[in-house]
């Protein structure tokens, strides 16, 4: 039987960025084959499998993503003293292809995983796309892990935030630069509208201007500006109040330069919060006690398919699998961490 990290390899030389997931969708699809599985593959892409012994009644759903968050084609992984780096051009991708790895081996190893469903989502990484478009009839479990924690095992997301994204957009009037002033100026509203959300904004709310867009000379001030942020907060009530105020506050600045506004919130992902007594977590905890790792809980301020899945009424919690500075070109994982948690992953399968 080849090792996890030869499978990782495999999987991370797979170019796989959101929409574009088809080809590792077909590697797994053929691993899960070669195990038996009973597999369907919804209208969107997710992937969803079992054993043709599936016992719903005692069933946990395991979660990993297949997209990656930009393109690592070409990528050649370097490996150094038991830990898996990118070649420094590129991410390595382990996010979330160490989870992939990961789950396919302990299946390998696994003498038994009748209890066990799978779910490989699509378009994660922009949005949590695919799990929100997830046929939720093909899911029969009602707990789930998600393999999507960029920490070491043992690792416990017991809370994630709510969080929207807001898109701002000003309509002002083009004219000259050397005629332009306060009155009209898209720009101008634009600054006054960011100045007011960072001053107002509550210390329990998390702000991300990401996006400013606006303006094509120089010479010139532009009638139309976009902003987009993303807000987050373990506190949908103080989130929703906030966003509310802010909306008449944004809408008042644009009046008083005669300038019109749009404002247009999308809503990303719910969040969600359990505590240390709550009996899955316990089981997560013990699993893990199993293998001698230590666990610890934490507050989480990503997102993860977790937070869709939750929404879904399924009880599900994100969790360590090894990745480290995910999302950058320094991106690696400890191969130690990716056998732990394959062993893990067999410890559950046992129930």
């Amino acid at each position: 039987m080849k090792k996890v990290q030869d499978l990782f390899i495999k999987l991370v030389k797979i170019d796989s960025l959101f929409r574009q997931e088809k080809k590792v969708a077909d590697f797994v699809i053929k691993e899960l084959r070669k195990l038996k599985l009973d597999i369907k593959q919804d209208k969107f892409g997710n992937i969803v499998a079992r054993s043709k012994k599936f016992d719903s009644k005692k069933s946990i759903l395991l979660c990993a993503h297949l997209d990656i968050v930009e393109s690592n084609r070409g990528m050649k992984p370097r490996i150094k003293n038991g830990v898996i780096y990118s070649d420094g051009k590129h991410i390595l991708g382990a996010d979330n292809k160490a989870a992939i790895a990961e789950i396919i081996y302990s299946l390998q190893k696994a003498k038994d995983f009748s209890n066990v469903e799978l779910l490989f989502t699509v378009q994660e990484e922009n949005g949590l796309v695919g799990a929100k478009n997830l046929d939720k009839k093909l899911i029969k479990s009602k707990k789930a892990l998600v393999l999507d924690y960029s920490f070491p095992p043992g690792y416990i997301a017991l809370k994630t935030p709510y969080a929207a994204i807001v898109e701002i957009e000003i309509f002002g009037k083009s004219v000259h630069g050397a005629r332009s002033n306060l009155n009209h100026n898209a720009i101008s509203v634009s600054g006054a509208c960011a100045t007011t959300i960072t001053d107002t904004i509550d210390p329990d709310i998390n702000c991300n201007m990401g996006m400013i867009n606006g303006g094509k000379a120089v010479n010139a001030a532009p009638s139309r500006v976009t902003l987009k942020l993303e807000f987050r907060s373990f506190s949908y009530k103080k989130l929703r109040n906030f966003l509310d105020k802010n909306k008449k506050d944004l809408k008042k600045i644009a009046s008083e330069r005669n300038c019109k506004i749009s404002i247009k919130k999308l809503n990303v992902g719910s969040g969600y919060s359990y505590n240390k007594d709550d009996e899955f977590v316990k089981e997560i905890i013990n699993n893990f006690k199993k293998i001698n790792i230590k666990t610890k809980l934490e507050s989480s301020v990503g997102l993860s398919d977790a937070n869709i899945l939750n929404r879904y009424g399924i009880k599900a919690i994100e969790i360590g699998y090894g990745p480290q500075r995910t999302h950058t070109n320094e991106e690696f994982v400890v191969i130690k961490d990716m056998e732990n948690m394959s062993e893990f992953l067999e410890v559950v399968m046992k129930g």
